[in-house]
């Protein structure tokens, strides 16, 4: 199996998530994308309500970007200290589940 790597440092996780849905959608390779540095954001899942999660003061207070991913997952407070790995593999290229 090939894998194409990519070490990213200090990527808004906007951005990486971006790359990350642009590979899904549009390309076959296989990829390990490495992202270290990350400034202060939240991140929700495309079904979560900002309502439910957040305290209405908490976010204004530090002016944290809120950013809704387009997979599923939980709630997470991400900064600098934050170390993203992220596989992207073609599912025929393992044998193991795509989750």
């Amino acid at each position: 199996m090939n894998l194409n790597f990519s070490l990213l440092e200090g990527y808004p996780i906007f951005s990486l998530l971006q790359i990350e849905e642009a590979l899904l959608r549009t390309d076959q390779d296989n990829w390990c994308i490495i992202n270290i540095g990350s400034p202060d954001a939240i991140v929700m899942s495309s079904y979560s309500k900002k309502e439910d999660w957040l305290f209405p003061h908490a976010q204004h207070s530090k002016k944290l970007p809120l950013i809704k991913r387009f997979s599923g997952g939980g709630t997470v407070y991400v900064d600098y200290n934050t170390f993203f790995v992220t596989f992207i593999c073609n599912q025929e290229t393992h044998s193991f589940d795509p989750y």
